[in-house]
């Protein structure tokens, strides 16, 4: 039976999710209890769907395409999505949609547990571990995982923000991403080229509103951002400003890359949003290795050696 756990201190509420190891919502505590995630409006919907929102995404995040790829001189067949040629988000099975245990619980921290099995498309058992710990006006996110074969393993956290939901989209707020270069993608998202953000609607290296980077791409596949931001060296990802509300998201991470989407599509679930469809009511900010690296000798592969140690942290630090 999946539940919800709370984790607070004097400035962050947060309700984690034991399906996918998830964040259902975060609250901000001044006068009130502000929420800044968009997610399902129906607790039940959250703890029972397999919907992405504030979940935990793997064994692999984003898109890894078929039908097969190798991994030391052997093939191992990509189990696609229905009617596509890639798994998103480590497919149907992914660790979004599995019931996590919890191993320790305090009132400022708590850490999920699960156990992958081997399957077609990925060898070897991993043992997956989530901590999540509120510190000041911080969110810290860490994920550690071990595996019993050489496999591949890219985690990330897949929670949806919007720091003025009553207010609408996400159009008006500001955007600075700490990356120089993005993965060109074509009409099926797949990898052309990594390219200059500069006199791009990807360039985002000063802060700036996202209406005409977004809207500019209403026309293609993607009908917003979807792309991948390769980071600078910095541990400063990016940050998100809502001119509003005067409220304002730093992230950091020690990954080396993270993808931006403006949830661009219609959601199947009634959310918390004053966007009724959802479209551009939020964006995420999945800090990861670079989508379907496996397939491409200049992305980081992603995999994951034998009793190697995987650890890698998200932060998430509200200015209110």
């Amino acid at each position: 039976m999946n539940r919800f756990i709370t984790i607070e201190n004097k400035y962050l509420k947060v309700i984690i999710s034991t399906l996918g190891a998830g964040i259902y919502q975060i609250y901000l505590k001044s006068d009130e209890e502000i929420p800044v995630l968009v997610t399902t409006s129906n607790p039940e919907d959250y703890l029972t769907s397999s919907n992405y929102y504030g979940k935990s995404i793997g064994r692999t995040s984003g898109r890894l395409f078929g039908p097969t790829y190798t991994l030391n001189q052997q093939s191992y067949p990509v189990e696609c999505n229905p009617n596509q040629s890639f798994m998103l988000h480590g497919g149907k099975q992914g660790i979004f949609a599995q019931t996590f245990e919890i191993t320790t619980q305090k009132k400022n921290e708590v850490i999920l547990s699960y156990l992958d099995p081997a399957s077609l498309t990925f060898p070897g058992d991993l043992f997956v571990h989530v901590l999540y710990r509120v510190m000041d006006k911080t969110l810290h996110i860490e994920y550690r995982a071990n595996a019993v074969e050489d496999t591949l393993c890219n985690l990330t956290n897949h929670t949806y923000f919007n720091l003025n939901i009553e207010g609408g989209t996400i159009l008006d707020h500001e955007l600075m991403l700490n990356a120089d270069t993005y993965n060109v993608l074509d009409d099926h998202y797949r990898l052309i080229k990594q390219a200059d953000v500069n006199d791009t609607p990807f360039d985002f290296k000063q802060l700036k509103r996202l209406r005409n980077g977004v809207l500019s791409l209403i026309n293609t596949t993607q009908k917003g951002l979807d792309h991948c931001f390769i980071l600078n060296s910095n541990p400063l990802v990016g940050r998100l400003y809502d001119p509003k509300s005067k409220r304002g998201l730093n992230v950091y991470s020690d990954y080396p890359s993270v993808v931006i989407y403006t949830h661009n599509f219609s959601s199947k679930k009634a959310l918390n949003s004053s966007v009724p469809h959802g479209i551009h009511s939020s964006i995420t900010f999945e800090c990861q290795y670079e989508p379907d690296g496996i397939h491409h000798p200049e992305l980081h592969s992603a995999i994951l050696k034998k009793d190697e140690p995987y650890q890698h942290f998200i932060d998430f630090e509200f200015e209110f």
